[in-house]
């Protein structure tokens, strides 16, 4: 309604400047220009946004034209070649039309398009002048004024004619015609053409045509989608399907060139995955993009739903099973190459834990190979709630003073009864030369559980040496542990060697806890006489620790630490050692992501023998710094100070510095940076050294990770200490689940010798072992078979689903839900997947009873479907008349027969058929028929329910009971 009042109110405003300015006299160039400008151009603007309005100034006097708003731009050629015609015609008689406005519109389909022509009468005489425009079909001129209208003699007289685009109009260039003529005298006439632009509409529309609702696990389905192009131009459009779960999928065609209107299917395959153990809906997002020159346009999307129907459901693994994996490796160098097999699994041996084994069984055919395959290892451990056994290549261990860890070949373990438990070892040594053969033994009682009380004993052999010849060391020790407040711990143990030439004596003292919840403190002392062959030996060591914060984020932090070797000072030993290294600092988290600490250090090391092989000490400062967002770390330390050495009388300067940086953009990659530069560390004659690095990890896809690792390192000085190392690696994931591992090593030294290639190819299987069934879950089995064939043969690829899960029949009918709870379920059979016109021998569901740890089986036979049909008839009479001497009629259950004269069907009768097991009702039709189809074969009750029935009617049989075999069609 608006837009109606605004161009009613344009054409007022034409007609009072035609009235005022043009009224009597012809108007001039400059009175024309004005009252266009200041009466109808600011009411053509206000009209409608969807309206397209041109305009220009223009005199029946002056040819001259401009582009409306644009006054200052210059006439083109072409302009002023028609304003030179027009201007020609100016003094011929006649009604002249010239058009003010561009030569080609631009609008889009659908919108308004208003054109102004300049009308005017050339001739002396008024007259009666007709207007009418030619324009493409279905084009409709609106808000037009009356199409005959005056003119009077030497006026000029503005016309607009108004037009609709259609929404459906096709992109192009449209010619148009506008004529003036007069309507009786014999005075020529003129007309003009212009040409309306109608850009193109981009718009793009996608349903789906056809789609499955459910597929079997492992196979493919395919979706049907049109896509039509619903804008008024050719266009290309793109189309493409995300699948979730990311399934395989395509597109075909993924590209179109559509008309418009057009409209084409487009097919999504989706492969869905065979080994899916739970049901799962498939979604699948169909996006049809139209492109246009400028990138990417109307966009349509569809969404298609597939329930995926798993062909076994493992809710759980029905097994307890034991992890396992087999890896095959084979490596190969330069100069060797070798292969190696590992057995391997670590996991419980019962669903209640207590009880877990690990073992390792490793076989190399060469050692070392590429610096990847390991040297030969078997061992197993076992650990109990009251025994642990270790067998094989292990690290044995006694107790702190004595014995702390052998990496050796023996077997060993502990039982545990009550508060006591005892134990022992025996193993040969394999990380030294000889291998040295060691037997231990243990008793502990622990009376409480703040107090525990150890002893031990140990006989091994000595390390061959000048000093020490290969003999055989005994000793004891007694352990204590004590635990007076939480949090708090206190342990001592003192020990006693047996040599035949006396032993000596060696102790053990550890200490920590939290003070009042503020101060971390550790101590430990240990002493071993230089005849006690214990763990330590001949050393005295002190160790010890404190922190405490001073407020939240700010803590001190000290460190102390000695070491003295060769307590008798023994000349043989050629040296004796004495170290100390005190440490102080503080520590600042300035923020969650940023910690800064300061720490001064003292270093000393002498040699107290004499002559003193060495005695230097080192005093540095060290300030680190370390930040920690979400996606990046970064981390640096500088590290200056001031090496004494007091035999030579020279100090010199100290500096050391490292770094490291990660950033993690994403969860599919993640890069990193690390380094240090500067002196070595604790050396009498420090040399600079430098070690950088950097590494990186990629998951490519889902199943294929890569990483890269690149290091150099060693001192600049040392050719011959200075390596670098390239390391490449490639993990992939295959359908089942195993895992492709490549390997290679680039090793070379920094002087330009000849390195080593090695490459390392591994296997890795996974083996999970069942070792028992679960007491939780149970198990359903069954099968689908064709009950009128005597071999029984099974029916394949039969939907079975019990409350949920969900299991296929495969090819011999077997199916299976391995991992239900206990409890009562209800299977139901899809009676699409049996087949056409066949159906189970008992109705579904079927109700079965599911106990722990237990397999319940099911048989479902199959066999082809039966149906009754019928019809209701009503008899005017039977046998005469009844003993009332009225009328009657007979409802009851044709048999067959051919209907009599006058005999028609009874409507909405109710009609039942039951077999026993369960019951189907129908009403009859107009014609008194009914049927049931797809019905198990067996005797079948079919009865008419008399209360429905009018009055006086009565049923001849109120039930007919049927014999019905497989594929019977029974009629009554």
């Amino acid at each position: 309604m608006s837009d109606m009042i605004a161009r009613f109110a344009v054409v007022l405003c034409l007609a009072a400047a035609g009235a005022g300015a043009w009224g009597s006299a012809p108007a001039t160039a400059a009175s024309l220009t004005e009252t266009c400008a200041a009466t109808a151009l600011p009411c053509l603007a206000a009209v409608s946004m969807d309206t397209v309005f041109v305009y220009a100034s223009a005199t029946a006097a002056s040819p001259a034209l401009s582009y409306a708003g644009d006054a200052s731009r210059p006439a083109t050629p072409a302009q002023r070649a028609h304003a030179r015609r027009e201007a020609s015609r100016a003094d011929e008689p006649g009604v002249l039309v010239r058009l003010p406005s561009p030569g080609i519109l631009e609008a889009a389909p659908g919108a308004i398009v208003t054109v102004r022509f300049v009308v005017s009468n050339g001739t002396a005489t008024a007259l009666e002048v007709r207007e009418s425009v030619e324009c493409p079909q279905d084009w409709a001129r609106i808000a037009a004024a009356a199409r005959v209208f005056p003119l009077g003699a030497g006026e000029a007289a503005v016309r607009l004619v108004t037009l609709h685009i259609p929404t459906d109009c096709p992109a192009g260039t449209y010619d148009l015609r506008y004529d003036a003529a007069p309507t009786s005298a014999p005075v020529p006439g003129s007309g003009t053409t212009f040409a309306v632009a109608v850009l193109p509409h981009l718009e793009v529309a996608a349903r789906v045509v056809a789609a499955p609702r459910t597929v079997v696990a492992g196979g493919e389905f395919i979706a049907e989608v049109a896509v039509a192009n619903r804008g008024n131009a050719e266009a290309r459009i793109s189309v493409r399907a995300t699948v979730r779960p990311g399934f395989d999928s395509r597109v075909e065609p993924a590209d179109l060139m559509l008309a418009s209107g057009e409209t084409r299917h487009v097919s999504v395959w989706v492969k869905t995955d065979r080994d899916l153990e739970r049901r799962v809906v498939c979604t699948v997002l169909v996006e049809a993009t139209m492109l246009g020159g400028d990138g990417p346009g109307a966009t349509a999307q569809e969404v298609i739903t597939v329930d995926v129907i798993p062909r076994v459901t493992r809710l759980t693994d029905p097994y307890r099973r034991f992890p396992s994996w087999v890896k095959l490796t084979g490596a190969a160098s330069r100069n060797s190459a070798g292969g190696q097999i590992e057995v391997s699994g670590a996991g419980p041996l019962t669903a209640e834990g207590g009880r877990n084994l690990s073992y390792v069984l490793r076989h190399a055919s060469t050692p070392s190979v590429g610096r990847y395959v390991s040297w030969d290892e078997y061992w197993m451990a076992y650990r109990g709630r009251h025994l642990d056994v270790d067998v094989g290549d292990r690290v044995y261990s006694l107790s702190p003073l004595l014995q702390k860890f052998n990496y050796g070949r023996g077997a060993g373990g502990r039982l545990r009864l009550f508060r006591f438990t005892a134990g022992g070892h025996f193993a040969g040594g394999r990380s030294t030369e000889p291998h040295r053969r060691e037997v231990a033994a243990f008793v502990a009682f622990k009376p409480r559980s703040d107090i525990g009380v150890k002893a031990n004993v140990i006989e091994k052999e000595a390390a061959v040496a000048a000093f020490d010849p290969g003999t055989r060391h005994r000793l004891a020790s007694v352990e204590a542990r004590y635990v007076p407040a939480p949090g708090t711990q206190i342990e001592v143990e003192y020990g006693a060697g047996h040599e035949t030439g006396g032993g000596d004596r060696g102790y053990r003292l550890a200490l920590g806890g939290v003070l009042r919840n503020k101060l971390f403190y550790s101590l430990e002392r240990v002493h071993a006489g230089p005849r006690f062959y214990g763990y330590y030996s001949d050393t005295e060591f002190t160790l010890g620790t404190l922190q405490f914060p001073v407020k939240p984020g700010v803590t001190l932090r000290s460190f102390y630490r000695s070491l003295v070797n060769n307590l008798d000072l023994d000349p043989a030993r050629l040296a004796a050692n004495a170290e100390r290294n005190i440490t102080a600092g503080v520590s600042c988290m300035a923020g969650p992501s940023v910690r800064l600490l300061v720490d001064l250090q003292d270093y000393a090391r002498r040699d107290r023998l004499g002559p003193p092989a060495y005695d230097f000490g080192e005093r540095t400062v060290r300030v680190s710094a370390g930040y920690s967002p979400a996606h990046y770390s970064l981390y640096g330390s500088a590290e200056v100070g001031v090496l004494d050495d007091a035999l030579d009388r020279r100090k010199a300067v100290l500096s050391r510095c490292s770094f490291s940086a990660s950033f993690r953009p994403a969860q599919r990659h993640s890069y990193s940076v690390y380094g240090s530069l500067g002196h070595s560390k604790y050396s009498e004659d420090p040399r600079r050294s430098d070690n950088l690095g950097a590494a990186a990890r990629w998951r490519i896809t889902r199943d294929i990770d890569m990483s890269l690792d690149y290091h150099v390192s060693g001192s600049p000085s040392l050719v011959e200490n200075t390596y670098r190392i390239l390391t490449h690696s490639v993990d992939y994931r295959l359908p089942n689940r195993h895992v492709l591992t490549l390997k290679t090593n680039i090793w070379g030294r920094r002087g330009g010798d000849r390195g080593d290639l090695a490459l390392l190819l591994t296997y890795s299987i996974p083996t999970a072992l069942p070792i028992g069934r679960k007491e939780t879950v149970g198990t359903v089995k069954g099968r689908v078979y064709d009950a009128e064939d005597p071999r029984r043969a099974g029916v394949a690829n039969v939907i079975i689903t019990a409350d949920g899960a969900a299991a296929v029949s495969n090819a011999r009918g077997e199916f299976e839900f391995p991992s239900l709870e206990p409890g009562t379920y209800s299977l139901q059979v899809d009676a699409k997947s049996i087949g056409l016109g066949r159906v189970t021998e008992r109705r579904p569901p079927f109700a079965v009873t599911v106990e722990g740890g237990r397999t319940t089986r099911v048989e479902i036979g199959v066999v082809r479907s039966a149906s009754i049909s019928g019809q209701v008839r009503m008899f005017d009479s039977w046998n005469g008349e009844a003993e009332t001497g009225t009328a009657s009629v007979l409802v009851g259950l044709g048999k067959g027969k051919e209907t009599p004269a006058g005999v028609r069907g009874l409507a909405d009768v109710l009609v039942e058929a039951t077999n026993g097991e369960y019951s189907l009702a129908r009403y009859t039709t107009s014609r008194g028929d009914f049927d049931f189809s797809g019905l198990p074969p067996g005797r079948w009750v079919v009865s008419i329910y008399p209360e429905g029935l009018p009055h006086y009617y009565f049923v001849e049989a109120d039930e007919v009971t049927l014999e019905v075999g497989p594929g019977d069609d029974v009629h009554v």
